[in-house]
């Protein structure tokens, strides 16, 4: 936190508000900050562990009874949509919520990032001919926030990274960030953007009635390099549950699978949400 103060009073001497509010949104999102300022509370995954626990207990149409920090091992090929995570709030661990969310869903084939990495890896072209930098450029252009920072150079070397992480993945498979974190603490959490700490930041995915799995806010780059680079398995932590699917690990784990058809139980024997009960 003192740094962080520091930090701004120097650049806000130097550069005034505008020059204040860059440092904050680079530093915040390094993953510096929420390491620093959340990743060193004592037992606070424990914690949160045990708030859902008891959150299923008390109202099981609203938290679920799964580790909320699992892992899965899935074929990336089988995430083909995502769902709006901030316009549904489906961005919390261990929630369940009800209504059609599941069912408005975007095509990853046709996302931006998707036909983006698409072109660079597949076709091999520069990344400046990409719409996904074309777009990040013009924002930088428009003193516009960008996760890559304020100016060309840092948004080329952003791109960069891409190419070392496919070449990466492609080559030694997809590894968790607890395994990344364990051979390289510092590179792991300031690239941690979207989580308090590395171990709670694999690709994101929600989980539909029927139990389909939907891209959902983290890891979006990792998932695609996942698809075209063909890699057999990705990690994936699941945030939100339907109430529907929720019903059916209810029904399974609580031994009343004579209320579920042969045809759901040949379903749903693989799911990759249903081996900790089955």
């Amino acid at each position: 936190m003192k740094e962080l103060i520091s930090r701004g009073i120097r650049i806000f001497r130097a550069g005034g508000v505008i020059g204040l509010k860059k440092a904050i949104n680079s530093f915040v999102d390094s993953g510096e900050a929420r390491y620093k300022l959340l990743g060193l509370l004592p037992y606070s995954r424990n914690v949160l562990y045990l708030y859902i626990q008891l959150g299923h207990l008390i109202l099981p149409n609203r938290y679920t009874d799964a580790d909320p920090f699992k892992i899965l091992w899935i074929d990336p090929s089988k995430v083909t949509e995502s769902t709006d995570t901030a316009r549904y709030q489906l961005r919390r661990f261990g929630k369940v919520r009800g209504g059609n969310w599941d069912q408005r869903t975007d095509t990853i084939a046709e996302d931006v990032v998707y036909q983006s990495f698409k072109e660079r890896f597949q076709k091999n072209r520069s990344w400046k001919d990409t719409e996904y930098y074309t777009n990040m450029q013009s924002r930088i252009e428009n003193n516009k926030h960008t996760r890559a920072g304020y100016s060309i150079s840092a948004l080329d070397d952003y791109f960069a990274e891409f190419d070392d992480l496919y070449t990466k993945i492609e080559s030694d498979g997809y590894q968790t960030q607890q395994s990344l974190e364990a051979s390289d603490p510092e590179t792991t959490r300031v690239k941690n953007m979207d989580a308090p700490v590395p171990q709670m930041n694999e690709i994101g995915v929600c989980i539909g009635r029927n139990g389909n799995l939907l891209h959902s806010y983290r890891g979006k780059h990792r998932l695609m390099i996942g698809k075209i680079a063909n890699v057999d398995s990705v990690a994936v932590q699941v945030l939100t549950r339907h109430q529907e699917w929720q019903s059916v690990r209810d029904t399974i784990r609580y031994s009343k699978s004579s209320t579920l058809d042969d045809e759901a139980v040949e379903r749903y024997q693989h799911h990759p949400d249903l081996n900790d009960i089955l």
